[in-house]
C-alpha cells in the first residue's frame, strides 16, 4: 500500500460549504478511484488540517491525486497559506 500525508495550513477555519464541496468533489472522487483504500482528514487546529489518503500504488495514488487538484484548487485554493507539506511512501506497518 502507498500513502500520502497533505499538512494544510488555513487563513481562517474551513465553513460548513468548504467542507461539503470538498467531500462531494474531492474525498467521493478518491474513494471511486481504482484501488483507493483509505481516506482521513485530522483537524489539528481551527486553521490546519492534516489529510491521509492510502491507495494500493503509487501509481494510483498519483492518477488519482491528479484527477482531484483542480476541484481541490477552486473550493479552497485561496485559504491556503503557502504550499501544502506532503510526504508519501510505502505503507511498511498497519493493522
Amino acid at each position: 500500500m502507498y500513502a500520502s500525508i497533505t499538512n494544510y495550513q488555513w487563513k481562517s477555519a474551513l465553513t460548513e460549504d468548504e467542507r461539503g464541496q470538498i467531500e462531494r468533489e474531492v474525498i467521493n472522487v478518491l474513494a471511486g478511484s481504482p484501488e483507493f483504500k483509505a481516506y482521513y482528514a485530522v483537524k489539528v487546529s481551527d486553521t490546519e488540517t492534516a489529510a491521509v489518503v492510502v491507495f494500493e500504488s503509487q501509481a494510483a495514488s498519483e492518477q488519482a491525486r491528479a484527477r482531484v487538484t483542480a476541484a481541490q484548487q477552486r473550493i479552497v485554493g485561496t485559504k491556503i497559506v503557502g504550499q501544502p507539506r506532503r510526504v508519501t511512501g510505502e505503507v511498511v506497518m498497519h493493522k
